[in-house]
């Protein structure tokens, strides 16, 4: 009886520890090699928790360095890039702040590669008859 729930507990750890590898896409390579759940959820908890300065010194980095920064590379794909934006303001929102969609449809507007611009002035595209 012992042994049987000692054995359900670790299946039970093992599918917490697949789930928390598979949810944790961003920081996946802090916790690959963790063993425990306990191990693991001291990680994400030091990652995501944070004390407020904390956050702020690394919303600060994300605002102006990368966000600030971001352009669309010439020989890249639409989807690479918008993959790239989205993760950025996702990391930003988990660090407080407040991304709307309004922002994000701004931001790539702004910073697409000239191959877009038709598309973008409404010029491109389908003529009317």
């Amino acid at each position: 009886m012992q042994t049987t729930t000692h054995e359900d507990t670790k299946k039970k750890y093992g599918k917490i520890l697949f789930l928390i590898h598979q949810c944790a896409d961003d920081i996946f390579e802090n916790i690959m090699h963790c063993e425990s759940v306990k191990y693991a959820w001291d990680i994400l908890e030091k990652v995501y928790a944070g004390d407020e300065k904390l956050k702020k010194v690394k919303l600060h980095a994300l605002r102006i360095r990368q966000y600030g920064l971001l352009q669309m590379i010439q020989k890249e794909y639409a989807s690479q890039y918008l993959n790239k934006l989205f993760t950025l303001t996702h990391q930003m929102q988990r660090n407080g702040e407040k991304v709307t969609d309004l922002m994000k449809i701004e931001k790539v507007l702004r910073t697409l590669t000239s191959l877009f611009d038709l598309i973008c002035s409404g010029h491109g595209g389908i003529q009317k008859s």
